[in-house]
């Protein structure tokens, strides 16, 4: 998200949760030049920062009932798992080309489906951006 606030620090809750929120953090460095963009566009535009999935495209009616996953911008797709216990989840990606931003080099994905049961374990938040192919 673009700001961030612990109520406890993650090293007072233990190490396995100090690691986790580490993990999430190098996640969230990927994408923070993007999101200081946002801030920019935002002051311009008034348009927000995280953004419900039909805003990337309002004709694609997949994305109408969509609540768990959110852009930022227009060019990425966080999924966050929402279901206790889950270490996949069903992902869908607008049209276009995407990638895992943990694995940029890696399969570019074709947007307009959904991918399903996407691997997300506890350390691991799907985050998607878009690229040019």
């Amino acid at each position: 998200m673009p700001a961030m606030q612990f109520s406890i620090a993650p090293w007072d809750a233990g190490a396995d949760v100090a690691s986790l929120i580490g993990e999430s953090l190098k996640t969230r460095e990927k994408i923070v030049d993007t999101m200081v963009g946002l801030t920019n566009e935002a002051c311009d535009t008034l348009a927000p920062m995280c953004r419900p999935m039909w805003w990337l495209d309002a004709t694609d009616k997949e994305t109408f009932r969509i609540a768990d996953q959110f852009a930022v911008g227009d060019d990425v797709i966080v999924a966050p798992v929402v279901t206790k216990g889950a270490n996949k989840r069903d992902v869908y990606l607008t049209k276009g080309s995407w990638v895992d931003v943990d694995h940029a080099d890696g399969e570019v994905f074709t947007g307009g489906r959904w991918l399903r049961n996407y691997p997300a374990p506890l350390a691991k938040l799907p985050c998607f951006v878009r690229v040019e192919t």
